[in-house]
């Protein structure tokens, strides 16, 4: 991801939590990295459906998917 220059603590929470959930996925995937990079979101992060409730896979399905998760979950810091 540094070689990228993605910086994932400063991208919104929904969206760093579809990349991490990328990196879990596909953790030596390029092609959804680099099009992360470029500003690309609709690249999968796996050809499989792994988890379909998170959409294709790709960091637009995922950030929408979690952006939902969070408005109804808000984090609650200690």
């Amino acid at each position: 991801m540094a070689g990228l220059n993605i910086v994932v603590s400063a991208l919104p929470p929904p969206e760093q939590a579809a990349v991490l959930q990328g990196m879990q996925f596909a953790p030596n995937a390029k092609a959804w990295k680099a099009a992360l990079a470029k500003g690309d979101l609709s690249v999968p992060t796996a050809t499989t459906k792994q988890a379909a409730f998170l959409g294709d896979t790709s960091i637009r399905d995922m950030w929408d998917y979690y952006a939902k998760f969070l408005r109804q979950h808000p984090p609650v810091y200690a």
